[in-house]
């Protein structure tokens, strides 16, 4: 319905509503509408899937996931995945990772609230050994948030390859106090 209709209807002032009233709650509707159109957008770009004349992924396909947790140690954890809240210092069933398609693990970025030093990122077999492909080690750079400063660390990978349903466990090894982390990988087709 649109404005126009609602000043000659029964909201209009004097016959029971408010125009006022109204208004606002057309643009919270206005506001919640360009909220999840940023997220269905967000949503696509996150997750670019082109599919070859095979069906399967092409090689110009990247999958992202997030993961988070919240570590105050300097120990060496693996990540948790699928909503888990907790890290582990082995591979547990809450830190595997199951790969959607066969690629390469090209990247992982991690935002930590401390600044974690040199840390160390690695693939493994969920069993805890052997590793998968080399280890990278960054240092995360500062960055401003509203309540202090926030830290990221991106970590190129060039030699994790992964099959299709295969299970994989990253850990990440700080030098320094780590804090809440929040993070995400990105896989690519081959």
């Amino acid at each position: 319905m649109s404005l126009a209709k609602l000043k000659v209807g029964p909201f209009r002032r004097g016959r029971g509503g408010n125009l006022d009233e109204v208004n606002r709650k057309e643009q919270e509707s206005v506001e919640r509408d360009e909220v999840l159109r940023a997220a269905v957008v967000e949503l696509c770009a996150s997750v670019e899937t082109l599919e070859g004349s095979s069906g399967s992924p092409s090689s110009s396909t990247v999958h992202r996931e997030a993961f988070g947790y919240a570590n105050a140690t300097t120990a060496a954890n693996f990540v948790p995945f699928a909503s888990h809240p907790a890290e582990a210092t082995s591979a547990e069933l809450r830190n595997v990772w199951r790969a959607p398609f066969a690629g390469s693990i090209t990247r992982v970025s991690i935002i930590t609230s401390a600044n974690a030093g040199s840390t160390e990122a690695q693939w493994f077999d969920p069993s805890g050994a052997p590793a998968i492909g080399s280890a990278v080690t960054e240092t995360p750079s500062a960055f401003p948030v509203q309540t202090g400063s926030g830290y990221l660390a991106v970590f190129d990978f060039d030699d994790v390859t992964v099959t299709s349903g295969g299970l994989y466990a990253l850990r990440i090894d700080p030098t320094s106090t780590i804090g809440n982390v929040t993070g995400w990988l990105e896989l690519t087709a081959s």
